[in-house]
């Protein structure tokens, strides 16, 4: 069982914030409603980089805010500032913008300002492929369809069960240097796991074993008990272990 925790910092003396602590970062502070499938389909998709996953979650939180905020969803960042949210250089974000272009994960506008500095807009879309197949996860109860499917992230997330993540808690995560980009990226998993264990339960967990961990990102055993192993000791979730019976080998793991 392991619990997503919602301290900003690492290294905190506690073993796991409580239940009340965690849901009040989403309650009473800045947050970013999001449909859970997206999120969990790009955080595992292994067809992208492991920094243009953290990339696009980012910036898929910020248009979802600024949607809520203006209607419009998009985001208009510097590259100087995205460099600094993401802990990577200016030129390797533009690198990433283009890939996720042409991947179709963005629809990027680009602009000048005083004609000299870039400042580009970015509209997370989906390629279609990935589109009709998520359009098919369950709906959420009463949800408002949305119609124009050109607006194809709009479409999910009014339609889609959601989550909520707090903007400035994932800015911490993204910028902290004592994780790895893959480590990163599954604290974001544990996260919904354990969000979605609270929506149905009303418990703030979720089990998972390393050979799952393994076949999602594609990693090694050791590359998963290092980042669970890593997350607990910098305060990012709490773990506890249990025995599983395995009906196979008659033995316990």
């Amino acid at each position: 069982n392991i619990a997503a925790m919602g301290e900003f910092y690492p290294k905190i003396s506690k073993a796991a914030c409580s239940n009340t602590q965690m849901l009040a970062l989403t309650e009473t502070r800045s947050y970013s409603a999001i449909a859970s499938v997206v999120v969990e389909y790009i955080v595992t998709n292994t067809a992208l980089k492991e920094s243009e996953r953290l990339y696009y979650v980012l910036a898929d939180l910020y248009a979802s805010y600024e949607r809520a905020r203006s209607g419009q969803r998009s985001v208009t960042i510097p590259g100087s500032v995205w460099e600094k949210r993401l802990g990577l250089s200016e030129e390797y974000i533009f690198v990433l913008q283009k890939e996720l272009e042409c991947k179709g994960y963005f629809e990027i506008t680009r602009n000048k300002i005083d004609n000299q500095n870039e400042i580009n807009v970015i509209t997370p879309t989906l390629p279609k492929v990935v589109f009709e197949h998520l359009k098919e996860a369950p709906n959420r109860h009463n949800a408002s369809h949305n119609t124009n499917l050109e607006q194809v992230r709009s479409f999910l997330d009014d339609t889609k069960l959601f989550i909520k993540f707090n903007n400035k808690q994932i800015e911490v995560l993204m910028q902290n240097k004592t994780l790895s980009p893959l480590q990163k990226l599954i604290w974001l998993l544990l996260y919904i796991r354990s969000t979605c264990s609270y929506q149905a339960s009303g418990d703030w967990r979720s089990s998972i074993t390393q050979t799952e961990l393994c076949a999602l990102f594609k990693c090694s055993q050791s590359s998963a008990s290092k980042a669970l192993n890593n997350l607990e000791e910098q305060g990012f979730i709490a773990k506890h272990q249990s025995r599983l019976k395995d009906n196979n080998t008659a033995s316990n793991r």
